[in-house]
């Protein structure tokens, strides 16, 4: 497959929701405690909370769009404050795009935009139960630092 990555400010959001809404059904399927809050999110809820990062700073999407169907992909939210944290926000593959170096590529590239504005400290969340997740962003440079938990219930 051929792919055309382009790059969107925070005014793209919408162009990702059909892979949002794909992203948030794979966190609810994981067996996670909290399958019923992903169950219950909404890309209206997420898109809110990504406008309020870009608000406070930088915002960065990346889109890769296959070429042949004209289809969205995968994509890589980022964001970077004034304070010099940056964070990937977001990342999704199409399945068939996994394991293929796409999502190195996404991550890379947030990367080196976060370098490129100063940011001093980066962070990624991943949810409970996406422990695969969690190896992708180890080869990444990211280590776990603490882990949070919460009620259930």
């Amino acid at each position: 497959m051929a792919y055309e990555y382009h790059i969107y400010d925070q005014t793209g959001l919408d162009l990702i929701e059909p892979l949002w809404q794909k992203l948030n059904q794979h966190h609810a399927e994981q067996g996670s405690a909290f399958a019923a809050a992903y169950a219950a999110n909404t890309f209206a809820q997420r898109k809110q909370e990504l406008l309020a990062k870009a608000a406070m700073g930088q915002f960065r999407l990346v889109i890769a769009w296959d070429k042949a169907s004209g289809q969205a992909i995968a994509y890589c939210a980022s964001s970077a404050i004034p304070q010099g944290l940056g964070e990937v926000e977001s990342l999704y593959l199409e399945p068939s795009e996994r394991s293929q170096g796409m999502g190195k590529h996404l991550v890379k590239d947030a990367l080196q935009w976060m370098d490129g504005l100063g940011v001093k400290k980066r962070k990624v969340v991943v949810y409970s139960g996406n422990e695969e997740a969690v190896g992708f962003y180890e080869k990444m440079g990211f280590k776990t630092r603490y882990l949070v938990m919460e009620g259930v219930g």
